[in-house]
């Protein structure tokens, strides 16, 4: 049968129409005159009956098609740089031989950072898929990477201060990077949170 308010089709026997929650009769019309409803039932009509906000989803598809995987592939060779020395241009020798300490920091930043890329790709098509863990592995990636810079940064410092070498400028604009990861972990987590119910795969 159809609603006579607003035309559209309701369940057999329905009480009220699905669409714009006026009182039905058997014949899908409505009653001369309304049945009461006691307050439970006002209360759980007008919830049901409020339209439910179109979320846009814009950003959500800039993340999956491309931030993430440009992510990713950035994360992966500044991973086989770091791990192979070649982020200092043809001087990894030079430099390991003057400062042999940095070796392991570098190998371990090169391996957090193939994790991240790694991690950073199943978040795509976590998201993609609108997998229900799509957000929280979002929140991960991010904080993965924040990490794995943090380590860097410090282990490096430690190791360069203590050569006499000046490392301020260089922690200033990294800690302004990593405020900057910690500010988008926030802002999707808000944004996600207002579109959890798309993700239930």
């Amino acid at each position: 049968m159809y609603c006579s308010k607003c035309g559209a089709q309701a369940a057999d026997g329905a009480s009220f129409c699905a669409n714009c929650g006026a009182p039905l009769n058997a014949q899908g019309t409505q009653p001369a005159q309304a049945p009461q409803r006691n307050d439970w039932q006002q209360s759980a009509y007008e919830s049901y009956s409020q339209p439910v906000p179109q979320q846009g989803m814009k950003w959500h598809k800039f993340l999956a098609y491309f931030s993430l995987w440009f992510s990713a592939v950035a994360n992966l060779w500044n991973g086989i740089q770091a791990i192979t020395g070649q982020q200092y241009k043809g001087n990894a020798e030079a430099v390991y031989s003057l400062i042999p300490e940095m070796k392991m920091p570098d190998k371990v930043f090169g391996v957090l950072c193939a994790v991240t890329a790694v991690l950073l790709v199943i978040t795509a098509v976590s998201l993609l898929k609108f997998k229900a863990n799509g957000p929280k592995l979002l929140t991960l990636s991010y904080a993965v990477s924040v990490i794995a810079c943090l380590i860097y940064v410090i282990w490096s410092a430690v190791i360069l201060s203590g050569k006499g070498v000046d490392v301020t400028s260089a922690l200033s604009s990294t800690f302004m990077s990593l405020a900057i990861s910690v500010v988008m972990i926030f802002v999707n987590r808000n944004y996600y949170g207002k579109r959890a119910h798309l993700f239930v795969n």
